[in-house]
C-alpha cells in the first residue's frame, strides 16, 4: 500500500474525536494525512492503514510533527493482535527512539529511549520497520538503528500512532 494523500481515496479516518483523554482532528489535506492533538491526560492514538494480519512486512511512514511538544512521541504500530495487542516504535523531536510492546493490557518496554542525530526535529523524518519473522529492524531516516527478536505477536494490522504523555501537550 502507498498513499500520497492527495484525496481521501483509501478512506483514512477524518473528524474530530473528543473524550476524556483528548481532542484530536484527522484531515487528508494538501497531500498529508493531518491530526491535531490536545492532550487533557496522557494518551496513545492510532490510526491502522491496513486491518490485513500481516506477517513479514516492510513498513515505511514519513512523519513530520508541526509543533513541537517534549511530551509527544510519533511513530508506527504494527502486529496488532484482534485483543488489540500491539509492537509500538516511536521517536520523539527531542532525539530519541523507543521501542514497546502492548500486550495484555501492560506496556512493556523492549528498548528504553535512546538518542540519535538521525532524527530531524520539525522535519519530515521517515520512521521504517522491517518484520521477518520474529526479528525486526528498524530505520529512522535510511539510517540503521537497531536489530530486535520478539516472537509474542506473529501478525496482525499496522498503522501510525502518537502519544501525548502529559496533560495540556498539544502536536
Amino acid at each position: 500500500m502507498a498513499d500520497t494523500f492527495g484525496d481521501n481515496q483509501d478512506e483514512w479516518y477524518t473528524g474530530t474525536d473528543e473524550g476524556q483523554y483528548a481532542k484530536i482532528t484527522f484531515a487528508v489535506e494538501e497531500g498529508v494525512y493531518r491530526w491535531d492533538a490536545f492532550a487533557y491526560q496522557g494518551f496513545v492514538q492510532r490510526v491502522g492503514a491496513t486491518d490485513t494480519m500481516l506477517g513479514d512486512f516492510y513498513l515505511a511512514v514519513d512523519i513530520t510533527q508541526t509543533e513541537f511538544s517534549e511530551y509527544a512521541n510519533y511513530g508506527v504500530y504494527f502486529r496488532e493482535s484482534e485483543a488489540g495487542d500491539y509492537y509500538y516504535f516511536s521517536i520523539a523531536d527531542s532525539g530519541q527512539y523507543n521501542f514497546w510492546l502492548y500486550y495484555n493490557g501492560e506496556w512493556n518496554e523492549l528498548v528504553p529511549d535512546i538518542y540519535t542525530d538521525a532524527i530531524r526535529p520539525g522535519e519530515t523524518n521517515q520512521i521504517s520497520v522491517l518484520a521477518q519473522g520474529s526479528r525486526f529492524i528498524f530505520l529512522i531516516n535510511g539510517a540503521y538503528m537497531l536489530e530486535y527478536e520478539d516472537a509474542t505477536l506473529e501478525q496482525g494490522a499496522a498503522g501510525m500512532i502518537i502519544e501525548l504523555s502529559e496533560a495540556d501537550a498539544r502536536t
